[in-house]
């Protein structure tokens, strides 16, 4: 009998640049900053869907010059850090100024994303993110997608630094 050979899995869908200034325009249009600030954070920080859909208030300490996202249980229920770029600073701060006048917020709910009945659900973020990508006329784009895209940037982004920096160097 022979031994079967598993196929290689097909490489992650991530977005192109292209692709995410697309969804990002589709975002502006909306006009919702939790929609921009969502996008922001999951294009920006690869949290899983789970994660995101956590997080409270208290996690995402920013300011001006910095920011992280502290997932309190990510896989493995263990915590990380997450650094947060310049723009998703920005839009997370914006969304927390709006957020404070939610009348969930003011009834004490500490969850960061917010709808009319209090914290958003994983499946009500991954609904956004779709009805964006929609929007954007993109294929089947999800948070996971996103998370795809965020470890590609890193990926391209540290051989960039690597090739720019003298890191690679040629053995005899």
């Amino acid at each position: 009998m022979a031994a079967r050979v598993d196929q290689p899995a097909r490489a992650p869908r991530a977005l192109g640049e292209d692709e995410v200034r697309r969804l990002l325009r589709a975002a502006r249009r909306t006009g919702s900053t939790l929609d921009r600030a969502l996008l922001a954070l999951l294009s920006g920080t690869g949290l899983r869907l789970a994660e995101a859909a956590a997080l409270d208030v208290d996690d995402v300490p920013t300011t001006e010059c910095t920011g992280a996202v502290h997932v309190r249980a990510g896989q493995g229920e263990r915590p990380r850090t997450v650094p947060l770029s310049a723009d998703a600073r920005s839009l997370l701060r914006r969304w927390l100024t709006e957020r404070a006048n939610h009348p969930a917020a003011q009834r004490g709910e500490p969850a960061l994303w917010l709808g009319r009945r209090g914290r958003l659900s994983a499946r009500q973020l991954q609904r956004i993110v779709a009805e964006l990508g929609a929007d954007a006329r993109l294929v089947d784009v999800s948070a996971h997608t996103l998370r795809h895209t965020a470890a590609t940037r890193w990926l391209v982004r540290s051989v960039a630094s690597s090739a720019t920096s003298g890191g690679t160097r040629q053995v005899a």
